[in-house]
């Protein structure tokens, strides 16, 4: 805040401001801020920002943004469109330093220097000549920057290159790559420049200092936006001619037989103006709070009688309205993770009843198998039966060397096969009182069960 702070008090405020919110708003480059001229400026509300409330995405409200147009900005480029929505700071707003600029410098210029008429076939109305800043060049716009800079001791590589600020600021609040790129016209597939939009809402959204990251996504809403300004007009035509007071005779001027009957010159006259009087009466409540010396604070006050008052209650029902909404959302919070708490824990008790289940099945079932198993090997294994098996395994290969070699082969196959069934095994462990609470612990258990079986047992029984 100490950059914005240290330009505003600067007489040259509206060109560094312009530039600068350019760049961190919408990524335009310095050259872009340099060639912009008012007939550039078009309000839409095709792309603009969601409106609170209200559900239908194709209801938007409106946006400032400017046409680069081919051959003025970037040459062997189609025109492009590159803008912002308004910024939830009002000193980092693109939409209030236009508007204050707007409203200070075009009341300020005579009829000859901005208006709406044709002097012929041949010749543009002066106020398609004007352009936004009044840096002719690079090396004026780079060492008014590096003079600010300097004061503020700031270090920055590139001095214009704002636009490397806000793209590092998308990146870090969520916007993706693709979406930075469209807004930035970084680029250049075809598929990107015939069809898809210019003004990518998710870039556009963390451009005006909201977070899409994970975990820390933020709703767009700018309170400010949403002053009434019914003390100052019943429609909007009166605001707009309040804020702007030759806007009646540049309409006039507009209608005539030779006047610039473009749609340039429409949208700025019906649509852009009005913009930006409402953005103008909406932010100056702010500028006449913290920059109460500001050209733009006095010229409000003085302009607009009863405007320095109107202005602290508008703060004061703002600050009331933050107040409710962050107890709203703390109530919305805590009601959020008492449900969630309720929700973990209900679903916990039902995950305990199943383990408790499954382990008395567990108990009812398969501990008795196992009991029963261990008492048939243990019977199958007394000495005497060992003993009795061996006698029987001698009885049978002495008569098998008294028969043919095919059946004494065929009796000496059986033998091998009783021996190595009948051979003596490790006794059955003993099984644990109670069996482990998870299956795969009862799993790994048992196949360690069958490993040690296996390694007690006498091998020198095993058939060769």
């Amino acid at each position: 805040m100490k950059l914005i702070d240290n330009a505003l008090a600067k007489q040259s405020w509206a060109d560094f401001m312009i530039s600068w919110t350019g760049g961190v708003n919408f990524f335009l480059r310095g050259h872009s801020v340099r060639q912009t001229k008012y007939y550039h400026l078009v309000t839409s509300t095709t792309h603009g920002p969601p409106i609170p409330g209200v559900q239908d995405l194709d209801q938007t409200g409106p946006m400032l943004a400017i046409i680069l147009r081919d051959g003025e900005h970037k040459k062997g480029e189609t025109s492009r469109v590159a803008g912002s929505w308004r910024h939830r700071f009002w000193k980092k707003c693109f939409s209030g330093m236009m508007a204050m600029k707007c409203m200070k410098e075009l009341n300020s210029m005579g009829d000859e220097e901005f208006n709406f008429r044709c002097r012929d076939r041949n010749s543009l109305p002066t106020w398609r000549e004007k352009k936004i800043v009044s840096w002719e060049n690079y090396d004026a716009h780079k060492k008014y920057f590096e003079r600010v800079y300097e004061e503020c001791s700031v270090q920055w590589a590139k001095k214009t290159h704002v636009r490397k600020q806000g793209i590092d600021r998308a990146h870090f609040k969520g916007a993706s790559r693709d979406q930075v790129s469209q807004l930035s016209k970084h680029n250049k597939e075809k598929l990107d420049i015939s069809y898809m939009p210019d003004l990518p809402p998710e870039a556009m959204h963390v451009a005006a200092g909201f977070s899409l990251r994970k975990g820390n996504e933020q709703s767009y809403y700018v309170p400010r936006a949403h002053i009434s300004l019914d003390m100052w007009g019943a429609s909007l035509d009166v605001i707009t001619s309040i804020v702007f007071p030759k806007y009646e005779l540049w309409k006039s001027q507009h209608s005539s037989e030779n006047g610039d009957k473009t749609r340039a010159a429409h949208n700025f006259l019906y649509k852009t103006l009005p913009f930006l009087a409402t953005v103008a009466l909406q932010d100056g409540i702010y500028w006449v709070d913290e920059l109460p010396d500001h050209e733009v604070s006095i010229y409000l006050t003085r302009k607009f009688p009863g405007y320095h008052e109107w202005s602290r209650n508008a703060r004061r029902q703002l600050e009331r309205q933050s107040e409710t909404q962050e107890q709203n959302e703390i109530m919305m919070l805590n009601s959020a993770s008492q449900a969630a708490f309720n929700s973990v824990h209900h679903k916990m008790n039902i995950l305990h009843d199943k383990v408790d289940s499954l382990t008395r099945a567990i108990e009812s079932n398969v501990y008795p198998l196992f009991r029963r198993q261990q008492q048939g090997f243990n019977h199958s294994t007394r000495p005497q039966d060992l003993a009795s098996t061996q006698r029987s395994n001698s009885s049978a290969t002495g008569s098998a060397d008294q028969q043919p070699p095919a059946m004494a082969a065929g009796a000496q196959g059986n033998n091998q096969s009783n021996t190595a069934s009948n051979r003596p095994a490790a006794a059955f462990p003993n099984i644990p009182a109670k069996l482990p609470d998870k299956l795969l612990t009862l799993v790994d258990q048992h196949l360690s069960l069958d490993l040690k079986k296996f390694e007690h047992a006498k091998k020198d029984l095993w058939p060769s």
